[in-house]
């Protein structure tokens, strides 16, 4: 069997070429399923008021060849030109916050939570990339070495509307969200994001484990 449907998410990720290949297959595969629009929800108003307080810190996609556990893939990133000049992102964690935290695990089902704001400013890009779990990992260390890939769950809800030059692509299929959508993105999905228009783009990501 696919070593990525029976290893842990710690064992998966001492070989990051195994989880490289699995994704690589899967490629052609759709990389996402719409889950439902909650813009008239009155839960999607009592998020966006949470967001609008938040005060969001720098971040990036590509920070340096040194800093990278799986440096091969971030050094090929630098080697076309993406770096802390063009790949920042401004994000929170705000899995703590009630509100938040309610509608993670009542309305997603979700628990053993990451819940982060992204918001990409004007002109930055996060390429083509797949997530092996690193930061998930390093906060629940523990279930890393419980939980499997395919049960670990990934959903993008959108706070705006689409705006000219806001990009989102998953599995090579560009993605037209409209406000209040939200997605699920499918573990083994590449995706990128990039914004060329004059205004941030934001949506919420909120990871975790849904099925036992």
């Amino acid at each position: 069997m696919d070593p990525i449907e029976t290893n842990t998410i710690s064992q998966v990720a001492k070989d990051f070429d195994v989880f490289v290949e699995h994704c690589n297959n899967k490629i052609n595969q759709p990389g996402h399923a719409f889950y439902r629009n909650i813009k008239s929800n009155n839960r999607f108003a009592e998020i966006k008021k949470v967001v609008a307080k938040q005060i969001l810190e720098d971040a990036y996609f590509v920070k340096t060849y040194e800093e990278s556990s799986h440096n091969q893939y971030q050094k090929k990133y630098l080697d076309y030109g993406y770096g802390k000049h063009n790949t920042k992102m401004l994000r929170k964690e705000v899995a703590d916050n009630p509100v938040i935290a309610d509608f993670t695990k009542n309305y997603l089902m979700l628990k053993h939570a990451r819940v982060k704001i992204n918001s990409q400013p004007p002109g930055h890009f996060f390429p083509s990339h797949i997530d092996f779990l690193a930061g998930w990992s390093k906060h629940y260390p523990d279930l890393a070495k419980k939980y499997r890939y395919p049960q670990f769950k990934r959903y993008l809800l959108f706070l705006e509307p689409k705006a000219n030059g806001h990009f989102y692509s998953i599995n090579n299929q560009y993605i037209d969200y409209e406000e209040g959508d939200i997605i699920e993105q499918y573990y083994y999905a590449w995706h990128a994001t990039g914004n060329g228009d004059t205004i941030n783009k934001t949506l919420i990501a909120f990871e975790g484990i849904k099925n036992d």
